[in-house]
């Protein structure tokens, strides 16, 4: 899933020029292409709000749906981790990647052991989610009854900024981190849980467009090499280059122009296809 940037930057001169609206250098281009390809990519989650609005009985809403998810898998990113622990171990605490856009689920990993001491044991991960809490739900619930305190199969979580905190209980009753420490005695012949580490899924941002080039003989020339193309599905084509001369504020005269895209982009797709 890729729409060529040399390919994107040469229909716009192009339509620039027919349209005599001047030269779009390329840095006006790669700032404008950013910016583009982030709002087509922000619209995907708009309308997927939009739809899950509506009734599900509306059986004409799940081809869009399902397109949309379609065109984001692709950014779908899974991610184990290993907090850092509070030193009463109340909480582990761990950073966002600097790639994220939207956060999904967190997860703990919980493992069940059973067999004598020893840590001879047979383990079986389980993904336990986490609900997400404000810090005044968390004080609420941290302070109130104990059944209502976080455990191992219902923890929870916060995030501050970039930063999530995850609450679980232990086997005494406390709060206590995902893999807080223990104390290897405790497995005997009963069965025992403890957690070890946090998993999240996150739809990470698309690459940066870039538009590459070499200068020679005074002359910027596209360099494949030092290039990124958009991140875009290939049916976003014509939508692309649409809002890239709208953002560079050329208004397209002629209606036909759009109907001359369309076809040529089929075309192309036919072309690669064949």
């Amino acid at each position: 899933m890729a729409i060529n940037v040399n390919t994107v930057y040469q229909r716009v001169l192009r339509i620039a020029n027919k349209e005599q609206r001047g030269y779009i250098t390329p840095n006006e281009f790669n700032q404008i292409a950013l910016i583009a390809q982030m709002d087509i990519f922000e619209q995907y989650f708009h309308d997927l709000s939009k739809y899950s609005r509506m009734s599900s009985a509306q059986e004409n809403y799940a081809d869009p749906t399902y397109m949309i998810y379609e065109k984001l898998q692709p950014f779908e990113v899974s991610v184990d981790y290993q907090p850092t622990y509070s030193a009463s171990g109340s909480f582990g605490e761990f950073g966002i990647p600097e790639d994220c856009y939207r956060l999904s689920n967190v997860y703990i990993r919980k493992v069940d052991a059973t067999g004598p001491g020893g840590l001879a044991f047979n383990q079986l991960h389980k993904l336990i989610p986490c609900d997400r809490v404000s810090s005044r739900e968390l004080n609420l619930i941290r302070n109130g009854h104990p059944l209502l305190q976080p455990h191992a199969n219902r923890p929870v979580y916060t995030r501050h900024g970039n930063e999530i905190y995850v609450y679980v209980q232990n086997e005494e009753g406390t709060t206590a981190a995902p893999n807080a420490s223990y104390d290897a005695s405790q497995f005997d012949n009963r069965t025992v849980s403890r957690t070890t580490d946090v998993n999240i899924d996150f739809y990470r941002k698309p690459a940066t467009p870039i538009w590459g080039s070499l200068i020679t003989n005074g002359v910027a020339l596209y360099n494949v090499g030092n290039s990124t193309s958009f991140e875009l599905h290939d049916s976003e084509f014509v939508n692309l280059i649409n809002r890239i001369l709208t953002l560079a504020g050329i208004m397209i005269k002629d209606p036909s122009l759009h109907n001359v895209m369309a076809q040529e982009e089929i075309k192309n797709i036919q072309q690669e296809k064949a």
